[in-house]
């Protein structure tokens, strides 16, 4: 049986207990058991077996009874220390308690990054309210974020002394941050549509890396959030070999021994310098590789973990798949309209489309990934035209999507 700690992340539960199948079925540990509590939990109680993490590892043992654990997986960052657990409880391949911290704490990731020789980014941790109310060992601009946490959520770039104030006064008290460096981009690729960072998809097993894509992103939504993602990407000439080669460097660095690899790389004028490093399925990548013809990336995390070695490597596909996320903007209160799905769903190129909010719904972009209100996926072998028919999803949604402002 694959054991798979369960929160809301890269891979849904119905995909995971499909891909898990050929294991004798999944185990999903997550925060809560009761089904009355939680509904996610009853659908994942449909699927397979489930035990809560206040069980520990006794109810993981006493769920597994006569039927032993083939491996254990996660498609969550806040998962990974639960992951971690039972991999060394069953002697599974999986995160190390040193590996799982360094996925999960991005200040401590940025200062293992920097001491094994990558391109070295400044960087300073902090809890607002009780300091920095300057950034002297960062400079400007500089990027915020969380030290734990992911989707754009509270992130912002802070471009001058004089806009930090106003910044750290609007972040939640208590909570630990990370100012790091603003990498200054350059451009690598023709499609001047997209943005100048990118992320390396990757599979470890056995000690070897192979990079399973790149991954191209659309430019953020300010302040500084995820727009969308392009697989797969095709920089010219040697780039995309450095790419993936600080991409290994940074694997090698943080210690993953095995499982799916995400590390996000901005383009700089002097190279490759990494973003960061995430010890799981890029969010939203394993469709976009289905929607183009690529393996399914969530069978292969199961394979990875239960001691499976590589695939071989594919051939690149002739297309192309998209997906456009439309936030709310920073000074809306809520959104009053949204267009029908079926009116989406008929303009040219498009895939599929679902709205995640409905009409009247109170929206703060603050929240990152999860304040977004619809996603669009494209789809093309034509890399122009693919852009036109973004252009085209744009514009439509500009004209049909209605806000309430601040």
């Amino acid at each position: 049986m694959m054991v798979v700690p369960y929160a809301p992340g890269a891979a849904g539960p119905v995909e995971i207990a499909a891909a898990a199948k050929p294991y004798g079925g999944v185990l999903f540990v997550t925060e809560t058991a009761d089904p009355e509590l939680d509904p996610v939990v009853t659908v994942l109680s449909e699927l397979g077996s489930v035990v809560s993490t206040a069980a520990g590892m006794a109810g993981v043992e006493a769920a597994l009874a006569g039927r032993p654990a083939s491996g254990v997986v996660t498609f969550a960052d806040t998962m990974l220390p639960v992951a971690a657990v039972v991999a060394e409880h069953f002697d599974l391949p999986g995160p190390t308690g040193g590996t799982w911290r360094l996925l999960t704490d991005k200040a401590a990731q940025r200062r293992r990054l920097n001491d094994a020789g990558l391109p070295r980014v400044a960087t300073a941790s902090f809890v607002p309210g009780t300091g920095p109310t300057s950034l002297p060992d960062v400079g400007f601009p500089a990027v915020i974020k969380p030290v734990t946490g992911a989707g754009s959520e509270h992130t912002v770039i802070v471009r001058s002394a004089d806009e930090l104030p106003g910044v750290l006064s609007r972040l939640p008290a208590g909570r630990a941050f990370v100012a790091e460096e603003f990498i200054e981009g350059a451009p690598y690729a023709e499609q001047d549509w997209l943005a100048d960072y990118l992320s390396v998809e990757s599979a470890v097993a056995g000690g070897r890396v192979r990079h399973l894509g790149l991954t191209g992103r659309l430019p953020l939504t300010p302040p500084a959030r995820e727009a969308g993602v392009l697989f797969p990407v095709r920089p010219p000439g040697n780039l995309a070999a450095a790419i993936e080669q600080t991409a290994e460097r940074a694997i090698r660095a943080l210690g993953i021994e095995v499982g799916l690899v995400h590390t996000e790389v901005k383009m700089s004028p002097d190279g490759p310098r990494v973003i960061e490093v995430n010890g799981r399925l890029g969010g939203k990548i394993g469709q976009l590789m289905r929607d183009v013809g690529c393996a399914d990336p969530v069978p292969l995390a199961l394979a990875l973990a239960a001691g499976e070695p590589l695939p071989p490597p594919e051939l690149p596909p002739g297309e192309q798949a998209l997906l456009f996320l439309l936030h709310p903007p920073v000074d809306a209160r809520s959104v009053l309209r949204l267009p029908p799905v079926p009116q989406v769903r008929r303009l040219p190129g498009v895939l599929r489309a679902q709205q995640l909010a409905r009409a009247g719904a109170v929206t703060d972009w603050r929240a990152g990934l999860a304040a977004v209100v619809y996603e669009v996926w494209l789809r093309d072998a034509d890399i122009d035209r693919l852009r036109d028919n973004l252009a085209g999803v744009r514009d439509f949604l500009a004209e049909t999507v209605e806000w309430e402002w601040v």
